[in-house]
């Protein structure tokens, strides 16, 4: 599947808002560094590229830059398309959204994630979803501001594959019949 914003780039005052390009690989590639060191990781600029790379190289990822009248990177914001088997329809996850800290309250990320449902109205998607800390309140502020919702109906798990540990244990009553509803 191929993600593609329209050819025309969103512009809010000195703000503007397109597809990431070679142009900007670099420092799209230090910002995406700075998220994943936001998130707890050590900083590991080969790995922020040999990821970014292979995302841009398989266009299995839409990413949106916010540069200025400079043409320099204020931030990003990066979607993985989904489906929905309930609403049989396609789904956007922004799974990462990140603003250099000395831009940051100005609304770029207002402005990447408008443009992102621009792109995915037009694209006839379903739904976007976007996840955050439970302790990131600026960012829940944020995409409330904006019309989105917590989720209340369903809990959503990780399970790191690198650390599956409960698979051998034997199923518990409420998991066998899980199992056995499952299998109906």
């Amino acid at each position: 599947m191929t993600l593609q914003a329209t050819d025309l780039p969103t512009t809010n005052l000195h703000t503007t808002i397109k597809q990431a390009s070679d142009e900007h690989h670099q420092a799209l590639v230090r910002l995406f560094d700075q998220y994943r060191m936001f998130y707890g990781q050590a900083s590991n600029l080969n790995r922020a590229n040999q990821f970014i790379s292979k995302r841009i190289l398989n266009k299995d990822s839409l990413i949106l830059l916010a540069t200025n009248e400079n043409n320099s990177v204020l931030g990003f914001l990066q979607i993985y398309p989904t489906f929905s088997s309930i609403q049989t329809g396609e789904v956007w996850l922004i799974n990462d959204l990140y603003v250099d800290e000395k831009y940051r309250g100005n609304g770029v990320a207002r402005l990447l994630i408008k443009r992102a449902v621009e792109v995915a109205t037009m694209s006839g998607i379903q739904m976007i979803r976007i996840s955050t800390e439970r302790t990131n309140q600026p960012a829940q502020n944020l995409y409330e501001s904006l019309g989105f919702n917590e989720d209340e109906r369903f809990i959503h798990y990780n399970l790191p594959v690198t650390q599956a540990s409960g698979l051998d244990k034997p199923a518990t009553g409420s998991e066998k019949e899980l199992e056995h509803h499952a299998e109906a």
